[in-house]
């Protein structure tokens, strides 16, 4: 494989920081370019999976004065999907907030519609039901935000993105780094 393929691979080999992540190294390079041209009050991450991902955004928030937070439901138990000691101990040093549960059900789910309703922010779509969250979602999000959707366009897809959003002008230069990553972009 070579260099080039390897930056757009997703597949449960892939690493950042020497641990396990799905999402293309290409991808952090997107998102490290949308977080510093939109300057989001806030990230908001469903689904924390190993928590590498997680814990690029919460050393991103941190060191930009922000706040992060991300849910899981712990993938219903599959320790193979928990964040490593490690990587706990270094998102609570960085002051990620971290919640468990369903964001489809109460509390949880008003945890994450609080803090959406917060100002602009930069909302990652990848945990269990891609296609539910963005739709009841990404409403709720204030106009200018960022909503990305993993897994395109297998989980999530054209015909499941509400009327509030737009493709953002780098969506398909995203996919074609192949991130898998929808970028869409909340209209005023």
């Amino acid at each position: 494989m070579t260099l080039k393929e390897k930056l757009s691979t997703i597949d449960r080999t892939q690493t950042f920081f020497g641990q396990p992540v799905l999402q293309s190294i290409n991808a952090f390079g997107v998102y490290e370019l949308l977080l510093t041209n939109h300057k989001p009050d806030y990230v908001v991450e469903i689904g924390t999976g190993h928590g590498t991902l997680s814990l690029y955004f919460a050393l991103w928030a941190y060191l930009n004065d922000k706040e992060f937070f991300t849910f899981d439901n712990l993938c219903e138990g599959n320790p193979d999907w928990i964040p490593t000691d490690k990587t706990s101990k270094l998102l609570n040093s960085v002051w990620a907030n971290r919640f468990i549960g369903d964001v489809f059900e109460e509390p949880t789910k008003q945890k994450v519609e609080h803090f959406l309703s917060r100002g602009q922010c930069l909302l990652f779509c990848d945990g269990g039901n891609k296609r539910r969250e963005v739709k009841e979602f990404a409403h709720l999000t204030l106009p200018g935000s960022i909503i990305i959707v993993h897994d395109w366009p297998k989980s999530c897809n054209r015909g499941d993105i509400p009327e509030c959003l737009e493709f953002h002008p780098w969506h398909d230069q995203s996919i074609e780094l192949g991130t898998k990553a929808a970028i869409l972009m909340r209209r005023n």
